[in-house]
């Protein structure tokens, strides 16, 4: 009798924990587009952070509207950096993100799955995927409290390249683990 007091006492204070730390530590949220391929796919579960303060080449979750409609962005830059995008390549205080030769990748988008060259890119020890446009941008330096945030499929995404630099106030997350699904190898396929 008393060990199962003791167990429901641990269930629901384990309970509480997790049900504060969704209100004040953590949020989870379902990728719901391919804005963010290679990387992460339409249904993809993340585990983010609400407290952790971003930085480049962090997955974040912010709202533009006010209105709820959250967007999932890659930071590039912080406050004080300087972004241009030229044929694609991205240089923040002139040093390109690029660190690889481009590789041709199938990946889903809008129902479908399309061909497109994938190239990766880094900023110190952090290394993403991204599908390359070669979109242009004019030059900007990120303001203080802002971060420049792109989505990973440059063709797909609405990011900093039309919105300007995104303020810390609007971002809800960032993502500290992809939960579901397990496993690798990735959905899309190298070419």
């Amino acid at each position: 009798m008393i060990r199962s007091a003791r167990l429901a006492a641990v269930a629901l204070g384990l309970g509480c924990v997790l049900v504060l730390g969704r209100w004040w530590v953590f949020d989870l949220c379902i990728v719901s587009s391919d804005t963010m391929q290679p990387g992460l796919s339409r249904g993809d579960l993340l585990l983010l952070s609400r407290r952790s303060v971003p930085v480049p080449g962090d997955v974040v979750l912010f709202d533009l509207s006010g209105d709820g409609q959250r967007t999932l962005g890659r930071v590039v830059a912080v406050g004080g950096e300087r972004v241009e995008i030229t044929g694609g390549e991205v240089r923040v205080d002139g040093r390109a993100l690029r660190v690889g030769p481009a590789r041709r990748a199938a990946v889903p988008w809008a129902g479908a799955v399309e061909e497109v060259e994938v190239v990766v890119e880094a900023r110190g020890d952090r290394r993403w995927e991204v599908v390359d446009d070669h979109g242009q941008a004019d030059p900007i330096v990120v303001p203080a409290e802002a971060y420049y945030v792109l989505a990973d499929h440059r063709r797909a995404g609405r990011d900093s390249r039309s919105w300007g630099p995104i303020e810390a106030s609007l971002v809800t997350g960032v993502q500290v683990a992809r939960l579901w699904p397990p496993g690798w190898p990735r959905r899309w396929q190298r070419r």
